[in-house]
């Protein structure tokens, strides 16, 4: 997107916007030049009938074009924890150009609001204690958010570091164990089940042995 630069001149108005408290609208020679951000004026002690020079407005562009997608970020990010990526394909959906985004990432960074290890950790921590799901979805889903490999099969490692996905996979198919004990045929049985822990994340041997531990409860069920 693209907009016409102001022209310099004098200052004439500097007013508040009624929809955004920190931000100003700028007058330059009496007629309106641009809206600004309220740090910037007073970073750059901006008053009426200050003379502001292109050089000036192009920098004052450019510092608000960063405070306007450093703030964008801080709202998306607290809903809820991000990934790098994922801020960025958000600011990038708001048409700031990549140095402006590059800018703010490195920002939240020093802040410690963007950390991509902290982020994978939580997540995996997150998606096993609470929704049960294997490696392989986890695994997934974090390369869905953009974080890197390396970090990503460091994370899992660590999550289940003390529970083991075999026993994870069998507990979910004793959840799904009364609907498919209806069933008297085995490869119906082993089909649907195998169905339901691929979509949450186990590998064949983690579905296989899950599978055999539920066959053992249908024989002695039927015992």
């Amino acid at each position: 997107m693209t907009f016409s630069k102001p022209e310099p001149g004098i200052i004439t108005e500097i007013s508040a916007q009624r929809k955004f408290r920190n931000r100003v609208n700028v007058a330059i020679d009496g007629s309106f030049a641009f809206g600004l951000h309220m740090d910037l004026v007073l970073s750059e002690g901006l008053s009426k009938g200050v003379d502001i020079t292109s050089e000036q407005i192009e920098r004052l562009m450019e510092e608000d074009s960063f405070l306007k997608a450093r703030d964008k970020a801080f709202h998306f990010i607290g809903y809820r924890p991000r990934s790098i990526e994922e801020v960025k394909t958000r600011l990038s959906r708001e048409y700031y150009s990549l140095e402006t985004v590059e800018r703010v990432i490195e920002r939240l960074i020093e802040l410690g609001m963007l950390d991509d290890c902290k982020f994978a950790r939580e997540f995996a921590e997150g998606r096993l204690r609470n929704r049960g799901y294997g490696p392989m979805r986890i695994r997934q889903d974090l390369r869905q958010k953009g974080i890197s490999p390396q970090i990503i099969e460091a994370e899992i490692s660590r999550a289940f570091e003390h529970t083991s996905p075999e026993d994870l996979a069998a507990k979910a198919a004793e959840k799904i164990f009364r609907r498919l004990s209806r069933f008297s045929d085995t490869h119906i049985r082993k089909k649907k089940l195998s169905d339901y822990l691929l979509r949450r994340g186990f590998s064949y041997d983690q579905m296989h042995l899950a599978f055999e531990r539920m066959e053992q409860f249908v024989t002695e069920k039927q015992a």
